[in-house]
């Protein structure tokens, strides 16, 4: 873990055995559980926790699994979860789950300031939640003071609710005018982004 003003940012870690640091290889669902487990005790070190996290990457090697892993994930972050996205990967060591992830801390391990109050951003259209709509793990976005974390995006019709299965010029249109949508009910926009994956 590495901290960095207010945040705590954790480098992509897959199952490993704390007492060994050998490969914990397994079911999606055990390797998700081991993964969720080291984080948890990582964040604690370093002065935060599962709670104060505020975004999360995974990578896992089949997509077909990704109900394995979210019925774990589930019991890590029962309430308000964090932004995150999930892409298929093929990943080294024959490991079937990474995960990686930010999160607030406070000063030696003090509740982080005011400032940086955690919360969800809902957007305003309803068709556009598609974490909530679809019963996902995840907050479609979370602030964090004058930071917005955004879950994953794709091509949702902002009419229908459905995937916008067109040409990837139309899907990337849709992602991006979904995305503006989301930072507008947070009270931001697409100029002040700082980062973004593609």
């Amino acid at each position: 873990a590495v901290r960095g003003g207010d945040f705590v940012f954790l480098s992509g870690m897959a199952a490993i055995d704390p007492a060994t640091g050998a490969p914990a290889h397994g079911t999606v669902a055990a390797e998700t559980r081991q993964i969720l487990t080291n984080i948890g005790e990582l964040l604690e070190a370093a002065g935060s926790s599962l709670a104060k996290v505020v975004k999360v990457n995974v990578l896992i090697y089949s997509m077909l699994e990704y109900e394995n892993m979210n019925s774990v994930y589930r019991e890590f972050f029962p309430t308000d979860p964090p932004a995150r996205t999930v892409c298929g990967a093929k990943l080294i060591g024959g490991h079937k789950v990474e995960i990686d992830c930010i999160a607030l801390a406070g000063a030696a391990g003090l509740e982080p300031p005011d400032r940086l109050h955690r919360g969800v951003i809902e957007p305003a259209n309803p068709k556009l939640n598609v974490s909530r709509n679809a019963n996902l793990p995840h907050s479609p976005g979370i602030t964090a003071g004058d930071y917005i974390f955004l879950s994953g995006m794709g091509p949702v019709d902002s009419v229908t609710g459905s995937r916008n299965l067109g040409p990837i010029a139309e899907q990337i249109r849709q992602t991006l005018h979904n995305m503006a949508h989301m930072l507008e009910s947070g009270g931001s926009g697409l100029d002040r982004i700082v980062k973004m994956t593609v």
